[in-house]
């Protein structure tokens, strides 16, 4: 792993390496449903031999992420090895006590040369448990946790090369302490086990199998060949040496092993010595094989939790997007409603369609706004004192048999676009619709066209009104009561003179701009406005494309306000008149009484 990670690294190999962009967020829009589980994955990012993913940056961010989520078990596991280490030779000095071995001056010669050893191999795994600790807890390293493989993969590595140089130091004074065929028991007993920490630290495959190997190949080959025990067992296999020369038996079983007289228990002696010698090292191996086993399949299990925590991170974020996406069309389409409807309508509107669609388990769409039945009576509410405006363009109707509508059309956007920003300047108006060429303003109505501001103070009436049914054989009338909303405007400027001088000041500015828009036709554009001030009531009228209208005398005297006005000015009757009066900003015209339609005789003034 050491030698090969350095390899994989460098820039050349690392491309050559690299043989897919894996893309979990197309991998999840593709191919897994949220309910799979990671043992059910099917296709994955594909992966090398040994080296781990072909999406290279993928495979970096698994190591990374290994090392992070392994931090216990680094140092546990080098905790473990340093305290297996210590044990070994401890009960080793326990036991040599009481035997009086501890003077023999073949025992300080064998602990003599394996101090330097020891001590050497106690500070390569001292080494590697500070040396990971301090890189876990430096701020440099956070992104560059994949030294601390490389430093495991040395220490671990070190630890079985310095291990192989005592026994070579050694030599064949290993044997005075428990026979030359005694290895095996330092092999088990001192030298092993703190490599089976491996076991638990979730270590990439090949760097265990590189340990693994390198201790195999040191302790199962080089040193039993260099110390001739391979070389023993093959002569007594042969029959050239004989048991007895072996520090294996004891007397007894020397004497048993050698009679002549009896050769099948010289045989039985033979092949027990060489099964007894032979099934320590198969027992070794076996398990140092089955370590890299382990960590094999558990390298296995932690990619595929890799992979699936990405894919739950990608399917996390697919939804967050989608979240994000369908507020944002939430907040499109309230945008949309509010232009179409005064703040309080376009909240029942919304409230009502998110009812609708919770009841048929789908999105609130514009659709479910529109199905609204009975809104237009629940809504309903009387307004006092509001001043209804409305403009009409001069010359209009043979401007439009003359014209194409397109350019008909595109006139009519822009002029009308132009009085939309003239309405957004004034919180006291509405556009309540357009009808051709007719421009419908209100004024004073207490409902705010914006987001920001209070809400209308509102004061619930019960109206008994009479109603009249005709049929072909039949006349019948009876009472109805009607819930109706009388809204009071709760802004401080909001009141009836604000209203007409709002309304006043819209008609003067359009008056204005319109003289800055030429007809299709090529004639200069001007308009007539008429106002008046009164009681209306508004609500909502239909249930498909609702529309928000307004009902009353006072938006027909207005219309009829319009109709009898002059090109390019401002025709208002007396209610009107009288809030606007002393404004030191208006100067009016009496056009004294006028006949009209409908209303009679009428005072009404024109603005200069």
């Amino acid at each position: 792993m050491v030698v090969l990670d350095v390899i994989t690294q460098l820039s050349g190999v690392k491309k050559w390496l690299h043989r897919e962009d894996f893309d979990f967020e197309q991998f999840v829009e593709t191919n897994v449903p949220e309910e799979s589980a990671p043992n059910s994955l099917q296709a994955s990012p594909a992966q090398h031999f040994l080296v781990g993913f072909k999406d290279r940056n993928l495979e970096d961010e698994y190591l990374e992420n290994l090392v992070v989520l392994s931090k216990g078990k680094f140092l546990s596991g080098y905790a473990v090895s340093l305290g297996l280490f210590i044990l070994g030779p401890l009960v080793d000095m326990l036991q040599a006590w009481p035997l009086n071995r501890i003077d023999d001056p073949n025992v300080h010669s064998v602990i003599a040369k394996e101090a330097v050893p020891t001590f050497c191999a106690l500070l390569v795994l001292l080494f590697g448990l500070v040396a990971c600790a301090v890189a876990y807890e430096t701020e440099s390293l956070r992104r560059q946790r994949r030294v601390i493989l490389q430093i495991t993969g040395v220490v671990y590595l070190s630890y079985v090369v310095i291990m192989s140089i005592e026994f070579a130091m050694l030599g064949n004074q290993w044997f005075f302490l428990y026979g030359k065929e005694g290895w095996i028991l330092k092999l088990i007993f001192f030298d092993l086990p703190p490599l089976a920490s491996l076991l638990f630290m979730s270590l990439p495959t090949f760097l265990v199998g590189e340990i693994m190997f390198l201790a195999i190949l040191s302790f199962s080959v080089i040193i039993p060949t260099v110390l001739g025990y391979w070389q023993s067992i093959a002569d007594v296999a042969r029959q050239e040496v004989l048991p007895e020369t072996l520090t294996y038996f004891s007397e007894f079983w020397k004497q048993v092993c050698t009679d002549e007289d009896r050769p099948d228990i010289v045989k039985h002696c033979r092949v027990d010595y060489v099964y007894k010698m032979v099934l320590p090292y198969v027992l070794v191996n076996a398990l140092m094989i089955a370590v890299v086993i382990v960590s094999a399949l558990s390298e296995a299990t932690n990619r595929r939790l890799f992979i699936w925590k990405k894919i739950t991170r990608a399917q996390h974020e697919k939804v967050e997007r989608c979240k994000k996406m369908v507020e944002v069309e939430k907040e499109k389409r309230d945008d949309f409603i509010y232009s179409m409807f005064p703040r309080p309508v376009a909240k029942e509107l919304i409230k009502h369609g998110e009812e609708n669609g919770k009841d048929n388990d789908h999105n609130m769409t514009i659709k479910d706004v529109a199905l609204v039945h009975n809104l237009g009576r629940s809504m309903a509410c009387m307004h006092k004192d509001v001043t209804i405006l409305f403009t009409d363009i001069v010359g209009f109707t043979p401007m439009a048999n003359a014209c194409q509508p397109y350019e008909v059309m595109h006139f009519l956007h822009n002029l009308f676009s132009a009085f939309d920003e003239l309405i957004e300047m004034d919180m006291h108006l509405w556009k309540v619709e357009t009808v051709g060429d007719a421009f419908m303003v209100a004024s004073g109505l207490g409902i705010m066209s914006g987001k920001a501001g209070r809400e209308p103070e509102a004061l619930v009436e019960l109206i008994q009104s009479h109603s009249q049914t005709f049929s072909m054989d039949s006349f019948s009338s009876e009472k109805k009561l009607y819930r109706i909303k009388t809204v009071k405007c709760s802004e401080k400027n909001c009141n009836e003179f604000s209203a007409a001088r709002a309304a006043v000041l819209f008609g003067k500015a359009a008056i204005a701009e319109a003289r800055l828009h030429s007809m299709p036709n090529g004639k200069p554009c001007a308009i007539r406005v008429g106002a008046h001030t009164g009681d209306v009531c508004s609500g909502v009228i239909g249930t498909r494309m609702p529309r928000f209208c307004l009902f009353g005398d006072a938006v027909n005297t207005a219309s009829r306000m319009e109709s009898t006005s002059s090109a390019s000015r401002l025709h208002i009757t007396e209610a009107t008149y009288g809030l606007v009066c002393d404004d030191p900003g208006f100067t009016f015209e009496d056009r004294g009484e006028m006949d009209v339609k409908g209303k009679g005789k009428m005072q009404t003034y024109m603005l200069m």
